[in-house]
């Protein structure tokens, strides 16, 4: 099956007219009041904060779509700019974000003329992400293989925040013209659209596997199917990062589960190796390395 992203647009990506972004900036406004109100109270009660508002905070940017959740999951990274207890809220959005219905990844299945390649598929979904939610399932020759599904309206949802976040920023850069936030943004929106796009992300993975062929110990899935909304990959058996809880020198009598202090520090050299290797030898960025993708 060819890889080569095609020249229809399946994104169907909406005009920005003003009613569209009025009308989307007024639900983003819906879905966020109740953290506003209720600000004032974290702010003076430290329990209430890390029991509920943060809490609230995560379903909130879980139920604004894809640019919070990606939000969500680069802050849940940042140990330098958020407490522990937000992050750890944060954190269940690398992998846990809201799902969409069987019924919508049957339709995007079928729309992309797949369901005659596979022979089963799960009902519930392994994992979901910001763009898209992970089925496993069975090629007709038995293979597992993994079937990434794109969410409703994701193109449609990421170019209108975009164009409301650039707007903002334009009006910021009016009063702070130093800062030139227009230009960070716009740069911003352009990366997160291209991650609507799972068969960009197809080519992506083949130049990935090509660089690391000859890394013994550095997997990537390998595409199998590929198109704007759904992308059938190889099935790669392991355990999510930010699921392994590590063992600290100074913890006594860890629990069983807790991985080892020689797997942690494998885990920190390697990734670094691959992180350098990426950035210094191939010029070829992984972009979204947060512990849910690893």
């Amino acid at each position: 099956v060819s890889l080569t992203p095609s020249t229809r647009n399946l994104s169907q990506v909406p005009k920005m007219s003003t009613p569209r972004l009025a009308l989307r900036a007024v639900s983003l406004s819906i879905i966020f009041v109740p953290v506003i109100w209720t600000a004032w109270i974290a702010w003076l009660i430290p329990s209430f904060r890390r029991r509920l508002w943060y809490p609230l905070l995560t379903k909130s940017l879980g139920a604004g779509g894809a640019t919070f959740v990606k939000w969500a999951q680069w802050s849940a990274t940042r140990a330098d700019l958020f407490p522990e207890a937000l992050r750890k809220q944060l954190i269940l959005l690398q992998t846990g974000a809201p799902t969409h219905s069987y019924r919508h990844t049957l339709r995007e299945l079928e729309n992309a003329q797949v369901s005659n390649l596979l022979k089963q598929i799960d009902r519930k979904p392994l994992a979901s992400g910001s763009i898209a939610q992970v089925h496993i399932a069975r090629l007709k020759n038995g293979q597992r293989v993994a079937v990434k599904v794109r969410h409703p309206r994701v193109a449609q949802l990421l170019a209108l925040d975009s164009r409301l976040m650039v707007n903002a920023a334009r009006i910021v850069d009016l009063a702070l013209p130093w800062l030139r936030l227009g230009d960070t943004v716009a740069q911003f929106s352009e990366t997160l659209a291209a991650q609507a796009r799972l068969d960009v992300e197809a080519i992506n993975l083949h130049r990935f596997n090509s660089n690391f062929y000859d890394w013994k110990d550095v997997r990537f899935p390998r595409p199998i199917f590929a198109a704007p909304s759904v992308l059938v990959e190889t099935f790669e058996l392991g355990d999510v990062v930010n699921g392994l809880p590590l063992v600290h020198p100074g913890i006594k009598n860890p629990p069983p589960s807790a991985t080892s202090a020689e797997v942690g520090a494998f885990l920190v050299n390697r990734g670094q190796d691959v992180y350098l290797k990426m950035l210094l030898r191939d010029r070829f960025m992984h972009s979204d390395l947060h512990a849910g993708n690893l």
